[in-house]
C-alpha cells in the first residue's frame, strides 16, 4: 500500500507533451469523443484486474490521484491538471474564471475528467462502505476493494472469447495525456488495446482523429456502440 500511496514520487516516466497548451485537445461524449476498447489478459476482468489499472495508472505524472469514478457503470476518475484547466476556459466549460491555483479541493473534484466503462462491457460499478481511519477520500479504495467478497470474481465468465471485451469511454473533458496514460496502464497490465475512437497513439503520441458530435456514448441504443455492434463491426478479429 505504502508503494501506490507514494506514486507521486515514483513514476513509470513522464508522457511527451503532444501540443501547446493553449490547444490542448479535450475529449467528452458529446463534441469530441475518444473510446479505447480492450481484450482483458486472459479474457478475464475482475475487481482485481481493475484495482491493478488503478495501479498503474497512478504510477504516470499527474495521474497520482487516480481513483473510482462513482458513476453506476464504474470507471476511472482523472485528476485536472492545471493546462486542462485552462484549455476548459478557453472552450468555455469550466463553469467559472478562476486561477486553478485558487481552486478548492471541491472545486479540483468536480473538475475532474472520467473515462466510464459501459454497462454492456465491462461494466465495474464500486464504491466505498466507508473510510479507513487517516486515509484521503481519493486513496479510500486502495484499501477497502481488495477486501470485497468478489475482488476475484470474473465478471466476463459466461461470455465466448470473442464477446470478452471491454470499453472506457470519455466524459468531462478527458485530457490528452489521460489517454495516454491509460492505455500505457492497460499494456503494462498485459491488457490488449483493440481499438481506438477520436484519436490514435504511435509512439506514445496521441493525434485527433475525428469529431463525432452527439452520438450518445453514455446510451448505445442511440448512436452509441453497444457490444453487438462492435463485434460486428470485426472487432473480435482484429482483437485475437
Amino acid at each position: 500500500l505504502a508503494s501506490i500511496l507514494d506514486a507521486g514520487i515514483r513514476r513509470r516516466g513522464r508522457s511527451k507533451a503532444i501540443s501547446k497548451e493553449e490547444k490542448l485537445p479535450l475529449f467528452d461524449h458529446f463534441e469530441r469523443q475518444a473510446e479505447i476498447i480492450f481484450r482483458p489478459h486472459g479474457g478475464i476482468w475482475r475487481l482485481r484486474d481493475f484495482f491493478e489499472v488503478l495501479v498503474a495508472c497512478r504510477q504516470h505524472d499527474g495521474l497520482a490521484a487516480v481513483e473510482p469514478s462513482p458513476c453506476p457503470q464504474g470507471g476511472l476518475r482523472l485528476p485536472r491538471s492545471e493546462a486542462g484547466w485552462k484549455a476548459m476556459m478557453a472552450a468555455g466549460v469550466a463553469g467559472q474564471d478562476k486561477a486553478f491555483a485558487k481552486l478548492s479541493d471541491s472545486e479540483r473534484a468536480s473538475a475532474a475528467a472520467e473515462l466510464r466503462l459501459c454497462q454492456a462491457c465491462g461494466a465495474m460499478p464500486w464504491a466505498s462502505n466507508g473510510m479507513p481511519k487517516g486515509a484521503k477520500a481519493h486513496n479510500v479504495w486502495i484499501y477497502a476493494m481488495p477486501k470485497e467478497a468478489n475482488f476475484e470474481d470474473d465478471t466476463l465468465y459466461d461470455r465466448p472469447m470473442e464477446e470478452k471485451i471491454v470499453r472506457l469511454w470519455a466524459k468531462h473533458h478527458v485530457e490528452d495525456k489521460h489517454l495516454v496514460a491509460v492505455i500505457q496502464a492497460l499494456e503494462a497490465c498485459q491488457h490488449q488495446i483493440c481499438q481506438t475512437k477520436g484519436f490514435d497513439l504511435k509512439r506514445d503520441e496521441l493525434c485527433v482523429t475525428g469529431t463525432q458530435a452527439g452520438s450518445g456514448a453514455e446510451k448505445p441504443a442511440q448512436g452509441g456502440s453497444s457490444e453487438a455492434e462492435l463485434i460486428r463491426d470485426g472487432l473480435s478479429t482484429s482483437c485475437s
